[in-house]
């Protein structure tokens, strides 16, 4: 069987876990999902012309989750940082550097994953400095997974 829009049915399915998926590995099954749906457009050359003109603030307003720095280095030397516009675009390309790079910490409540904290940091030149700081519930890292797949299904469908 051969798919013909690969990238769509991808976050189609993907969608359909995030609002189905019922068994133990929730938490798990939600940052897979939410890795993949950061991923595939990036990847394909298709994330800034979808996700670069979405208000950021928005979105943070509805979905509730809780960014405590966001400001994308785009370039960094010994005596100047120069910055992109902190938009969708940049935000989730931040996120995704901080996923591929395991900057990512679990958030417990009584030996229960209930949130995660994820953060960039821009290494080269040193000193690190971290650009993004950003905090999820789960339910606010669902939300704004589906969010995404629907914002991308928009757009290509």
């Amino acid at each position: 069987m051969e798919v013909k829009n690969f990238d769509i049915e991808f976050v189609e399915r993907t969608k359909r876990l995030l609002e189905d998926y019922d068994g133990s590995l929730d938490f798990s099954n939600l940052l897979n999902c939410t890795l993949g749906l950061i991923i595939l457009p990036f990847e394909k050359g298709q994330g800034g012309s979808i996700f670069g003109t979405t208000d950021l603030t928005t979105i943070q307003t509805q979905i509730g989750f809780n960014l405590h720095k966001f400001n994308p280095i785009k370039s960094k030397n010994k005596n100047t940082t120069q910055y992109h516009t902190a938009d969708l675009d940049k935000f989730l390309r931040k996120l995704r550097h901080g996923l591929a790079h395991q900057h990512i910490k679990p958030i417990n409540k009584s030996g229960k994953w209930v949130g995660v904290k994820i953060w960039n940091e821009w290494m080269d030149p040193p000193p690190k400095e971290v650009d993004l700081e950003v905090d999820f519930t789960k339910e606010q890292f669902r939300k704004f997974a589906i969010f995404i797949a629907e914002l991308y299904l928009s757009q290509k469908t």
